[in-house]
């Protein structure tokens, strides 16, 4: 029975070692389409719920883009504070500004999603780009996403980190956005899209006005961003925007309370992720139990502790490596040294979490 165990261990340590390392090994070799002109129109859309201090620090750098050829929308869905008039003033120094504001909202319609097909429809180019209040990219973050916009492509994925701040929710903040941004960009580059964020995104406008926008799920809470690519990405007409340059910032959350909250509405839509996303996460998931409940088990009864040792120490050092590798060409990482004790952290909280928002009945946006 025990050396059953033990081999269950080896096996699942060495299967989830060899599934990320085809990740970053997609990471890793991908390469950037090749540098040339690129002026086509663009339009920056940002859905905006009562978010005045964001937006003062978030319309400069949307603004001062060294791309040239944009316009920017935003869209302020019910805002009882001064957004309206900040935007007014940003009008006077920023030409390409431009804004609208709903009242009400269809009550078969969620707010952010009514808000951002409002936005949509006004826009004036072929080419969206998405991004949300609370986050902060580079000057040159539309010129890197404009370069993998070509003429075969109708969706494009970037990465978007959390700003690091001192204390432990931070690094594991750090660590849990990067294994998802691994998960999701490989999977592009591997010809297998599942997922996408939303502060962080771009696609032609008449994908979403030909595909009916949000589709039938215009009334829950989130899928504006992975449920929309689930229903039009091919394995074809997906790209990503690797790099520093193509990296969009975020606020992180700054207690636990708020990041729980936060980690509900995020993983509650998947729920509405396909039968075959949701049979692969669950295998990954249960790989990982596997792994951790037979090294358990096995260290108490101490059982081959030498063996068990030896395999543990290098799937984690080669782990590390090749995040370290993944980081670098993502343009951000983690604590490389905390990776073992943040892995049993996300093995733990993640599968709790993912949980509380599948039973979650109603999660709200702002």
């Amino acid at each position: 029975m025990l050396q059953i165990l033990f081999i269950v261990f080896v096996l699942s340590s060495v299967t989830l070692l060899v599934v990320e390392v085809i990740k970053v090994v997609a990471i890793y070799t991908w390469k950037p389409t090749k540098s040339h002109s690129t002026s086509h129109p663009i339009s920056i859309i940002v859905a905006a719920h009562n978010e005045y201090e964001n937006l003062q620090n978030l319309i400069p750098k949307l603004c001062n883009q060294s791309y040239h050829n944009f316009e920017v929308w935003i869209a302020l869905d019910r805002c009882s504070d001064k957004s309206r008039e900040l935007l007014i003033d940003f009008q006077q120094q920023f030409t390409q500004l431009k804004y609208l504001e709903i009242k009400q909202k269809p009550k078969d319609a969620h707010p952010k999603k009514y808000a951002l097909e409002q936005a949509i429809h006004q826009a004036s180019h072929e080419w969206l780009v998405f991004t949300d209040a609370d986050c902060i990219p580079g000057s040159d973050w539309l010129t890197s996403l404009s370069r993998q916009q070509q003429s075969h492509r109708e969706i494009v994925l970037g990465a978007s980190p959390y700003y690091k701040e001192p204390g432990l929710l931070n690094v594991f903040i750090q660590y849990e956005t990067f294994l998802t941004s691994l998960s999701y960009l490989s999977a592009v580059i591997g010809k297998q899209p599942f997922m996408a964020v939303g502060r962080n995104l771009s696609y032609r406008k008449p994908l979403f006005i030909q595909g009916q926008g949000f589709g039938r799920y215009k009334r829950i809470t989130g899928g504006d961003d992975d449920l929309f690519l689930q229903q039009h990405a091919t394995k074809a007409n997906v790209a990503v925007a690797l790099g520093k340059l193509a990296n969009v910032y975020s606020i992180p959350k700054k207690s636990w309370s708020a990041y729980l909250r936060q980690k509900i509405r995020h993983l509650s839509v998947g729920k509405y992720y396909r039968r075959s996303f949701q049979v692969q996460h669950v295998l990954f998931l249960s790989l990982t139990a596997a792994q951790w409940a037979t090294f358990i088990f096995l260290t108490v009864l101490r059982y081959n502790i030498a063996a068990i040792l030896v395999v543990l120490a290098s799937v984690t050092v080669l782990k590390t490596l090749s995040h370290h590798l993944a980081g670098r060409k993502m343009g951000f990482g983690y604590s490389y040294f905390l990776m073992l004790p943040l892995e049993v952290m996300h093995t733990v909280l993640i599968p709790v979490i993912g949980g509380l928002a599948f039973f979650r009945k109603q999660v709200k946006w702002n």
